[in-house]
């Protein structure tokens, strides 16, 4: 199964409302303020709460057109680095990880990136 046929078949699983946040994710990619509070709005009627909206808002579904672009497979996907970690082993929140475009790294155990036991492939 894709990823993109894992994460619709995931999205099926959730309320209303989260589709619709995760729609306006995909597609612009954040949240306004606006929206933030459209959500808020959604998930309160969601519970039985009146809306604070007139009209109110109607959540839209996630749909496979909604992801922000379509499957490449002739391109590849690189993580570049890893930051603002928060409960991540011993590793302190304000330290990125940063990784080489190519290659791959392995960090187990007790060992950190500039540790000279860390053993790059």
């Amino acid at each position: 199964m894709a990823i993109y046929e894992e994460v619709l078949a995931w999205a099926d699983r959730l309320p209303p409302w989260r589709h619709d946040a995760l729609r306006r994710l995909c597609v612009q990619g954040g949240w306004s303020e606006e929206d933030l509070g459209e959500i808020l709005d959604l998930a309160k009627q969601h519970h039985g709460v009146a809306s604070a909206f007139a009209p109110s808002p109607q959540p839209i579904r996630f749909a496979a057109e909604h992801f922000p672009a379509e499957a490449n497979q002739d391109q590849a996907v690189v993580l570049r680095s890893l930051h603002t970690l928060t409960n991540v082993g011993k590793i302190p929140s304000d330290q990125a990880l940063e990784f080489q475009a190519q290659g791959s790294l392995s960090c187990t155990g007790a060992m950190a990136p500039e540790s000279p036991a860390m053993r790059e492939c």
